[in-house]
């Protein structure tokens, strides 16, 4: 990854292991490679000076009353032995790892 973001002045951040199959089959390697490469692309956006697009998800807001969700809304998961609430605690790490860069880099 540091080799390709030599030459890049941007980095669109999309990716992320998703799906209750691959969640319930292998639980720690899902965890680890979603926060592992978010923390990495960060760290090396970061030190290339890199623009960061970092695509989130509406599972940030966990347990949602199904109507209109905005950024502003409370998180509310469920608990940490139902696996499927790691994915939105994932991309919501990233929500936090971007706004640190953002606002203190």
């Amino acid at each position: 990854m540091d080799k390709l973001l030599t030459d890049c002045d941007s980095v669109y951040h999309l990716a992320a292991a998703v799906g209750v199959k691959l969640l319930t089959e292998n639980p720690l390697a899902s965890i680890k490679n979603n926060s592992r490469g978010i923390d990495t692309i960060f760290d090396l956006a970061d030190q290339h000076r890199c623009k960061i697009f970092f695509a989130s998800s509406s599972e940030v807001y966990g347990k949602a009353d199904g109507g209109a969700l905005c950024e502003t809304d409370p998180i509310s998961l469920g608990p940490s032995t139902v696996l499927r609430w790691s994915y939105g605690c994932g991309k919501a790490l990233g929500e936090y790892l971007g706004l640190s860069v953002w606002f203190f880099s």
